[in-house]
């Protein structure tokens, strides 16, 4: 399942970070940085904008995002580890 959430402000974006209300999938969109697409990296919880994720994977059908080669390596090691099955 998909969830797109659109937000206002950066601030509302690293709130629900820390709260950990956001799950990998959610698709993000920040009004702040001009409506860009945000994607969360399933292993560390960064969030990035798509258009700028070092690395991508896609997994049972999903697109993951990656802040970098390392943690898309973590990820296609044991995949089951960052998302819910």
């Amino acid at each position: 399942m998909v969830t797109l959430l659109i937000i206002r402000t950066q601030k509302v974006l690293d709130i629900l970070s820390r709260l950990k209300i956001l799950e990998p999938g959610w698709i993000i969109i920040n009004k702040d940085k001009g409506g860009d697409i945000m994607a969360q990296d399933p292993v560390c919880n960064m969030n990035i904008e798509e258009s700028k994720a070092a690395a991508t994977s896609i997994y049972k059908g999903v697109t993951y995002y990656f802040c970098s080669t390392h943690c898309k390596e973590d990820f296609e090691k044991e995949p089951e580890k960052y998302v819910e099955v």
